[in-house]
């Protein structure tokens, strides 16, 4: 990949593991305008966010599949596909994993199909700075609340086969 499709925009520096606190979130920004990378950077400055740019859903797919992105913002019209198709993708494969789309011309239809495609949000290009820091912050507390939630579900299946293996072998007795 070359170095004008792909530029990293790094807004913290510090990392997690293994489920503890973040001190930072990693966006990735699938959009061929640079414009929107400048707009996106300003809206995030002094955030705890690291900003990855791609261009293509293929650069996207890559990133995606790489590493760990906890939110994805994606341009409406991309020359390498539908965004759409792929939001639904990406909602289907990584569940846990949420999209913004941005559009420069949104309609109620587009609004429609974004949210049933898994989108949480829609900004309109060009962006407000304010609205897509509210945004994207609102869209984060969602990936966060969802990560929870499927960490204590796991913790449930866990505590379920164990209490059924238990109940097995009482009843083998």
């Amino acid at each position: 990949m070359s170095e004008p499709q792909h530029r990293r925009y790094r807004k913290a520096a510090s990392s997690y593991r293994d489920g503890a606190r973040r001190s930072h979130y990693q966006l990735l920004l699938v959009d061929d305008d640079p414009g929107v990378a400048e707009q996106l950077g300003s809206a995030l400055d002094g955030q705890a966010y690291r900003l990855e740019r791609v261009t293509t859903l293929a650069d996207a797919g890559r990133a995606v599949g790489a590493g760990r992105v906890d939110l994805v913002l994606m341009a409406s019209q991309l020359s390498d596909g539908p965004a759409l198709h792929w939001a639904r993708q990406i909602r289907q494969d990584h569940p846990g994993l949420r999209t913004i789309l941005l559009s420069e011309q949104p309609s109620m239809q587009q609004a429609v199909d974004a949210m049933r495609a898994g989108a949480v949000d829609m900004l309109v290009k060009p962006l407000d700075v304010a609205v897509a820091n509210q945004r994207v912050r609102e869209a984060l507390e969602v990936c966060q609340e969802d990560r929870r939630l499927y960490r204590r579900l796991h913790r449930l299946k866990r505590v379920c086969r164990r209490l059924n293996a238990a109940r097995i072998e009482i009843s083998q007795q």
